[in-house]
């Protein structure tokens, strides 16, 4: 089958428009990751040595400068750890010790060139850490200054700066060079983005932290709220998923910039300190509840969905055990939360795929969050400082849960946009049928009014005829008596004029209300030998045959006893002898009547030009004359009818040039058989 114009390859092929939307969104996909992932800068000039203060509000980074001394046990002391010669070179921003880490040593040299104290602020940009210690030793190990103990245990308020993350404040004297140590061992993800700078630096840079924070908050805020209002425009379903959805990402930013520990879990107990890590498995399982239920996975792919809800309900499962008694060791919770965050971004790929080859509205950009998601996750593995710009991590969970959002809501906009689009559409089309319909109605409303005007103008014509018929039976009668009292018995025209006076008392008579038919039936048993009406029929077309040159003959093998409805045949057989002798132009046309079989059939043979089968089809159709006729088109018509009333059958034979006979055959009525 050929493919319309109209219609490009494109849309034909389903398969290819995925294939060429995944690609796309995929390059889209790179090119955002780049700009969130880390870039290192060149080496800095005074290699391994941090000038204090730093200049133009600016900080700098430890891992530049540093270095780290790994595998070392806890209870070894500073000073022997100062003396070693395993201090390796970092030369980068951001520090990784891989997923779970052991103690690590970290060591950086500090030099004050002012005449005066200042003070210098050490930020972690990372809320929770296991352990982390932090020395000053001004003269290479002997004097130790610890400025920073702290465990996770320890409640938020006893930290050495009140702030959302760990920072810790120390004074370099005048001219004062000294060796900054930092005794580290993390929970979960290990990368530690250290910074030094002036706390004035340190102010500014996270008032502009908080700003863009907060216009993200206020951002999320409104679409929650949103959310809310057109809750009766997306369903009750969609609503609360992606309101799940908001709640579980607003939480999981707010774990990671540290508002969870100070606010939420001040001091740490045996549920507490789970806490955070069931928001990021609940923000998992809120993406999968929000992907099953806006394309209706269940009505649609229900394998698909069945996927989804056993990854749902596994991950929340395991979030509310690992809450209530916690998952130990972290050797085991990590591999069973990784599987959770695969298994997620792959049925949400999956749910976007299959959006996309099956033309769901909002598949594409649903797809997109996908696919940013799983790429950003597999960044996170391939590249472990990924996503540390100067922000650090929420910055950049920020952006993802901003693309996520309006991903979603675009999503949500254009499946639902559709989905009204069909119903308006379907009460258009609902609205024009009922249109269609009253129009109907008021047609059939008017035709009903005209069949009323007929019938009351038919029942009007009726009774008229039924006055006019009443009113000549008495003329008739006299007419009648008179013919008889004129004419010997033994004269030829007086049993054509009876004959004659008899056909038009029948006609009277057959317009007349059923009560005087009635009357007349008691009188008469309204039934005539068929011999009798054919002779009749012959009579009154006698002079017209002969006016034309045409023989009309009558050839009878019929019981004179064979009755039938005067009228009734009379109106048949006259309207076929005129008919024959209208149509012939010479030769004869003949009247024949036989009985066989319980039948009387009646023939009315002409030497006339013949007609088709199609010709005849058409003239035995009401209101349609022949060729050559003057009339109405209802001389045959008129003889089905009466036949119809006899009981009997018509029909035409006919041959192109030989002529037409007329066949009409009646049920035998015996006269005694009637009385």
């Amino acid at each position: 089958m050929a493919v319309p114009p109209s219609i490009s390859t494109f849309e034909q092929k389903p398969a290819l428009r995925g294939v060429i939307t995944l690609v796309a969104i995929f390059l889209m996909s790179l090119v955002l990751l780049f700009v969130l992932s880390t870039r290192e800068g060149a080496s800095p000039v005074n290699d391994g040595v941090i000038e204090l203060p730093v200049e133009d509000f600016s900080s700098r980074f430890l891992g530049l400068y540093g270095e780290a001394l790994l595998d070392i046990e806890p209870t070894v002391p500073i000073s022997q750890i100062s003396q070693s010669d395993d201090w390796q070179k970092l030369n980068t921003r951001y520090i990784s010790f891989d997923a779970i880490s052991k103690p690590v040593w970290l060591r950086v040299k500090l030099r004050n060139f002012k005449d005066e104290p200042i003070t210098v602020r050490f930020d972690t940009r990372r809320v929770a850490f296991k352990s982390m210690q932090f020395f000053l030793t001004p003269d290479g190990g002997e004097t130790v200054t610890q400025f920073l103990d702290y465990t996770y245990e320890a409640p938020f308020a006893n930290r050495p700066v009140d702030h959302r993350i760990l920072v810790a404040d120390a004074e370099l004297q005048p001219n004062e060079e000294t060796t900054f140590y930092v005794h580290y061992e993390g929970l979960y993800n290990s990368v530690l983005p250290l910074r030094i700078s002036h706390p004035a630096a340190f102010e500014r840079a996270d008032k502009h932290e908080i700003f863009w924070a907060s216009i993200f908050y206020g951002v999320a805020g409104a679409t929650f709220f949103l959310t809310i209002l057109t809750w009766w425009l997306t369903g009750w379903r969609l609503s609360v998923s992606f309101g799940l959805f908001l709640i579980a990402s607003l939480l999981s930013v707010w774990s990671v910039e540290g508002y969870v520990d100070q606010l939420v879990i001040p001091t740490k107990n045996a549920i507490t300190a789970h806490l955070t890590d069931a928001i990021y498995l609940w923000t998992y399982g809120a993406i999968l509840l929000l992907s099953r239920n806006l394309f209706d996975l269940k009505s649609k792919a229900p394998v698909l969905d069945l996927l989804l809800r056993v990854a749902i309900i596994a991950i929340f499962t395991f979030s509310f055990v690992h809450l209530s008694i916690g998952v130990d060791s972290r050797n085991i919770f990590v591999p069973i939360a990784l599987t959770c965050r695969v298994s997620s971004l792959a049925l949400h790929a999956s749910v976007g795929i299959w959006a996309i080859f099956n033309r769901e509205k909002g598949g594409s950009i649903f797809t997109v969050s996908a696919v940013l998601l799983t790429m950003a996750s597999a960044y996170m593995v391939l590249d472990e400082t990924f996503g540390f710009p100067y922000g650090g991590i929420p910055f950049t969970l920020r952006w993802l849960v901003t693309i996520e959002i309006l991903a979603f809501a675009t999503a949500i906009v254009q499946n639902v946009a559709s989905v009204r689009r069909e119903r308006d559409a379907a009460l258009v089309a609902d609205l024009r049928a009922t249109r269609e319909k009253l129009r109907l109605n008021e047609a059939l409303r008017d035709s009903q009014s005209a069949y009323e005007r007929a019938r009351l103008r038919a029942f009007d014509y009726r009774n008229r005829l039924q006055s006019v018929s009443h009113d000549i039976l008495q003329p008739l009668s006299s007419l009648k008596t008179a013919l008889y009292e004129n004419l010997p018995e033994n004269s030829d025209a007086r049993k054509p004029l009876s004959e004659a006076f008899e056909y038009l008392q029948s006609l009277a008579y057959e317009n007349l209300p059923a009560a005087k038919r009635a009357e007349r039936a008691q009188d008469d048993d309204g039934e005539t030998p068929i011999t009798l009406v054919l002779d009749a029929v012959v009579a009154m077309f006698v002079s017209d045959a002969a006016a034309k040159g045409i023989d009309l003959n009558r050839h009878f093998e019929i019981d004179d006893t064979v009755s039938a409805d005067p009228v009734l045949l009379m109106r048949a057989v006259s309207n076929l002898v005129a008919n024959a002798i209208n149509y012939t132009s010479n030769g004869a046309v003949t009247v024949s009547a036989e009985q066989s079989n319980g039948m009387v059939t009646i023939e009315v043979n002409d030497s006339g030009p013949g007609l088709t089968r199609q010709q005849i089809d058409r003239v035995m159709q009401r209101g349609v004359s022949g060729d050559q006729s003057n009339g109405s088109g209802l001389g045959l018509s008129i003889v089905q009818d009466a036949l119809d009333e006899l009981n009997g059958s018509f029909e035409l034979i006919s041959t192109p040039g030989e002529g037409t006979t007329a066949r009409c055959q009646i049920p035998v009525r015996v006269a005694e058989e009637i009385g």
